[in-house]
């Protein structure tokens, strides 16, 4: 049985990748397991989720910005143009929190796929906006990358343990 935070977790990743066909939620997070692991430690890295017994669940922030985006009216963007910059940031921050390079995963590898499922639960929560077509993609906003750097400035203001070499 899951709290009400991991299932809203949980439901939010399955809606943002289209994966709602799925008739017991245990079913869907235990065949996407990687796939989810990658999206948690990402929204994790940014502030957004709790590692729990069950997988993950949504913190109070995300909630919050869960309840925002309902509220607000969808608005109807122009195109959207992704640039190399904004494919970079976000390869940036996938790397920090998941700790894997996608510049040396193939195109159809899990780590690449597992990559756009949290791209797509950051465009679902209004943190990135998608492109569609033949050369898609994701651009940051200026609040996730507010995020990112109150999480880099986060890091850097984290002690340096330096390690004595044996003598």
């Amino acid at each position: 049985m899951y709290t009400p935070a991991e299932y809203l977790f949980f439901r939010t990743v399955q809606k943002a990748n289209d994966r709602e066909f799925w008739f017991r939620l245990a079913d869907f997070v235990a065949f996407h397991e990687f796939k989810i692991q990658s999206v948690g430690i990402v929204l994790e890295f940014l502030g957004l989720a709790e590692q729990t017994d069950n997988g993950w669940a949504a913190n109070y922030r995300l909630m919050t910005i869960i309840a925002e985006q309902l509220a607000r009216r969808p608005r109807q963007n122009g195109k959207v143009k992704v640039t190399q910059e904004d494919r970079d940031v976000l390869e940036v921050i996938y790397r920090l929190a998941v700790e894997i390079d996608l510049g040396y995963c193939d195109d159809g590898a899990e780590d690449i796929e597992a990559a756009n499922w949290c791209w797509n639960v950051l465009a679902a929560l209004g943190f990135v906006e998608k492109r569609e077509g033949k050369h898609g993609g994701f651009k940051p906003t200026p609040q996730l990358k507010r995020l990112v750097r109150e999480k880099i400035k986060e890091i850097s203001a984290q002690p340096v343990i330096k390690m004595q070499s044996a003598k």
